[in-house]
């Protein structure tokens, strides 16, 4: 990102390594957040449907800093039992069986 809004970033990087056109690098990094405020708000709406609404905001700022893995977390957590805060799919250790 600092590459893309620094133009003293850009020139220092650039005697240095070989780079894209500054105007490349300001196209990814502008298609980079585009991408993530789509996840981010795809897993607030995940989040909110499996019934983690007090969550479901935390879950979308993951999925704009961290990307896709979020989605992962999300499925193998399961929705919310019934509004009491329970995941369903995880085994309570102290169970008998």
């Amino acid at each position: 990102m600092a590459l893309a809004a620094s133009q003293r970033a850009y020139d220092a990087a650039r005697g240095r390594v070989p780079l894209p056109a500054r105007r490349t690098i300001q196209s990814i990094a502008a298609g980079t957040v585009a991408v993530h405020l789509l996840e981010a708000g795809l897993a607030y709406r995940v989040a909110h449907r499996l019934g983690y609404h007090r969550s479901a905001r935390r879950w979308a700022v993951e999925a704009f800093v961290v990307g896709f893995p979020v989605f992962l977390k999300l499925r193998s957590v399961g929705p919310v039992d019934g509004g009491t805060g329970a995941v369903t799919n995880v085994v309570d250790p102290g169970a008998t069986t």
